[in-house]
């Protein structure tokens, strides 16, 4: 099984950092299939390093929408 990140939009500050991305799974045993995941992960910096504090995922069904912002600036 290869897991493909795509769509990495990520908001940072000194503290904390949300990453939201698309993962598409690709299996060698099975035909391509029209399914992937929508992934947000929440970072907190602590004194050890950062640590993940919370995910989160979904299935999506059907093709991956297409990339709309080249950028992390949304508006």
């Amino acid at each position: 099984m290869h897991i493909h990140t795509t769509q990495l939009h990520a908001v940072h500050n000194l503290l904390t950092a949300v990453h939201s991305v698309i993962e598409t799974f690709h299996s060698a045993n099975e035909p391509a299939q029209d399914v992937h995941i929508i992934a947000t992960n929440v970072y907190i910096k602590t004194p050890r390093g950062w640590r993940i504090a919370t995910h989160h995922a979904s299935v999506a069904a059907g093709k991956a929408p297409a990339e709309l912002f080249k950028t992390s600036i949304l508006h």
